[in-house]
């Protein structure tokens, strides 16, 4: 997904003052990551600016009404829709996720005469065409030519990550590899994760330790 990003910038101009003569490397693009503060959809948008190598603006914000409620259908965003002020000078890169936050991405694609490159994480719910690039799972309808379909969600782990996290959890060194790692959300307003659920799922892990022997 990183190398498409990089390739749809290139072809949006935002870093080509002639061709072949870039005016400035990825890193030193300012970005923007937009979203309610919740810790799924930020800890994603973060990994992408992370896998970009760049150092992002992280900026929660909600929607006044009625957005609220009738976003991201509404559209007609104005510098009164948002409770979080945005204000020029406006990203390079903005990167978005979330329902709410889709409002955002419109802004400012707008305020910015479509200079901001606009990526979207997870399935916006709306027409993909309203960004520069759109990244959604696999298990979510929204396919389009600036659409990217993943197989696992965009996060913060890296090889860095990892080594630190090996030195500072050396206990589970005595457990024999591979190891398996899940991590399990619960109930939301959407998902109801039930006793059944947790009995299959329970069922199926065991039979992946199996194949694996892990």
């Amino acid at each position: 997904m990183i190398v498409r990003i990089v390739w749809y910038i290139d072809q949006d101009n935002i870093y080509q003052e002639e061709k072949y003569k870039f005016m400035k490397t990825l890193k030193e693009f300012s970005c923007w990551v937009i979203t309610e503060g919740m810790a799924g959809t930020e800890n994603q948008c973060i990994g992408v600016a992370n896998a970009l190598e760049i150092d992002p603006k992280i900026i929660k914000t909600g929607l006044k009404q009625p957005w609220k409620t009738l976003s991201p259908w509404l559209g007609m965003e104005t510098e009164k829709t948002f409770q979080e002020n945005l204000s020029p000078p406006w990203p390079d890169i903005l990167i978005t996720s979330g329902r709410k936050a889709v409002a955002a991405a419109r802004y400012i694609k707008k305020k910015s005469n479509g200079k901001t490159f606009t990526i979207h994480l997870q399935d916006p719910r709306v027409k993909p065409d309203q960004f520069d690039m759109v990244a959604v799972p696999y298990h979510d309808p929204t396919r389009g030519e600036n659409v990217v379909v993943t197989d696992a969600a965009p996060n913060k782990i890296s090889d860095q990550a990892l080594q630190q996290a090996r030195a500072d959890f050396k206990v589970f060194e005595k457990y024999p590899s591979p190891k398996i790692a899940v991590l399990i959300g619960g109930k939301s307003k959407a998902y109801d994760m039930s006793e059944s659920m947790v009995t299959d799922l329970i069922a199926k892990l065991k039979k992946v330790q199996s194949e694996l022997n892990a």
